[in-house]
This record gives structure tokens, sequence and C-alpha cells, in this order.
């Protein structure tokens, strides 16, 4: 096995992240894994693959039996903040966002077992097809590494990637309900666990030394129309509101990660856009 740390982007979060490659035996194909573990472990599947770790069925399918209607987010600035929140949950141990056991019914998981039990595993580890073969010109024989068959094999997209996550026009999934029509198929949902609308609220952490609203508004009035700023968390953080999402996007773009307000530096990330309520305010 041979590990790259930050080899390369989750297919999901976008993120750099430490990739693993093995091969599982002789004349079997190299495999790899295609997203961070923090997302594999958020929606409980396989870093390589993709499937359930527990059934080893498609999240499609396992959402739909069990009614699972929280989905990690999609749209980028929730998405930053939905991961973000729930990283430092992981690291310090904490139980994974959606306890499944807990949210489905026996006959549900009884259905999921027969299943997985009842499903063809085609096997993913065969070696890749020899091109050589297919154009008439391989000279190895038995002796190559390679599979000596005709098939047309087309390499995934990005977005076939994350369908497969967020459990959605997954190929794999409408086979299994063909053969299985007594299986529930939910419908597609709009609820999230956070809602998708629209941010246009930055979190600035790591205030000190005097710095005021005034210093904090001036820092982003230089880039976009700021229409309020407030500080949080006793006076360590600021919540910095815009006037439109073209505005919050347009800041985002210079001042996400690490930026210097007056020489002091402070981390800017996204934040729930709540600034119009004066309750709990939820930040990343």
């Amino acid at each position: 096995m041979t590990k790259e740390k930050f080899g390369s982007d989750c297919k999901v979060c976008l993120k750099p992240y430490t990739t693993f490659r093995w091969c599982p035996g002789t004349k079997m194909r190299f495999r790899r894994t295609v997203i961070c573990g923090t997302c594999a472990k958020l929606k409980n599947v396989c870093q390589s693959c993709m499937l359930d770790l527990q059934y080893g069925l498609p999240v499609q399918v396992r959402d739909s039996v069990l009614g699972v209607q929280e989905h990690v987010p999609k749209n980028e600035p929730n998405r930053e903040y939905f991961l973000a929140t729930n990283a430092s949950r992981l690291a310090r141990g904490d139980a994974s966002l959606l306890n499944y056991d807990s949210i489905a019914d026996p006959a549900a998981k009884e259905a999921l077992e027969n299943l997985a039990s009842k499903r063809p595993r085609p096997d993913k580890n065969l070696a890749p097809p020899c091109s050589f073969y297919a154009k008439g010109k391989c000279t190895r024989g038995d002796t190559c590494p390679y599979r000596h068959v005709l098939v047309a094999e087309r390499y995934p997209s990005l977005q076939s990637y994350r369908d497969r996550y967020h459990g959605e026009n997954d190929p794999d999934a409408e086979k299994i309900f063909e053969l299985n029509p007594h299986l529930p198929k939910a419908a597609s949902s709009s609820k999230t666990l956070i809602s998708e609308k629209v941010v246009r609220t930055l979190f600035v952490q790591g205030i000190r030394l005097g710095l005021t609203e005034d210093d904090i508004k001036e820092f982003f009035a230089a880039r976009a129309v700021v229409t309020k700023v407030r500080l949080v968390v006793d006076g360590t953080a600021a919540l910095v509101m815009f006037g439109s999402k073209t505005d919050a996007d347009t800041a985002a773009s210079e001042t996400l990660g690490t930026s210097d307000i007056r020489g002091i530096p402070v981390k800017v990330s996204w934040a729930k856009d709540n600034l119009h309520d004066d309750t709990n305010v939820e930040t990343s």
C-alpha cells in the first residue's frame, strides 16, 4: 500500500486529503481512495467504492429503505460550514452525525440485511482490460497481467461520484430497485441538516489587541458592501453581513482563510446567515 499526503482532492468536498493506493492481490486492479475520511464518516461509506460500510449497498438504497431524509448540504458555503463543524466533532471522537440504528425500525434493517446477503457482488478488484489485446497487438499471452476481454468502460465523472455519495441518480441503486420493486423508493427531498438558503455572512475569528467593529467593517467594506458587523464570543470573533450574495462571494474570494486586519492575523470562514435575528448565532 502506498500513502500520499494531500495526494488528491476529495470528489465530494474538493479538499486535499491523504490518499491510499493498494493492490488486493495478483492480477487484480489497483484500488485507491476517492473521498476524504471526513466525508466517508459523515455518510458511513467506504472511501474507495462509496458503498455503505454496514450493508455494502449504495447510499440511495440504504437511505430509501431506512427512511433517512437528511443529507449533507450541496450549496458550497453551507457545505463548507457543515463539513467544518462536523470535522471538529469527529476529531473529538463524537458519534457519527447520523445514527442509523436509532432512526431505523427493525423491519427496515432486516430488509437491508436480506438484500445485502442476496446481492451479487461483482469483483471490482479484477485487473483492467488490456488495451493492446483490444487492438489485437498483445504479445504476452497468458503472462499478461491485464484481462484479455473486450469491454466498454467509461471513466466516472465528478458528478457521478457526488450523485453516488448523496444517494441520487445512482445506476447501481436503480438496478437494485428494478430487481426488488417492493423496496420503498424515496422521492427527492429538499430537507437538509442545515438550510440551503443563500449565505451572505462571514465569520471572523482571532480578534484581539483592540480591533473594533469599525476596523473590521472598514477592512471588508474596501472589497464589498457591508450592511452589518457584530462582535460575538466575548469580542474575540465577529459576524460580517453583506448586502448581497455577490458581495459576500467577492469578499470571501479575497479573505477566506487567513487575513490580516491592521497587522493582526485572523481566520475568515463562512457562517450561517441568521444575523436578522438576535437569537443563537451559529458559526463555523
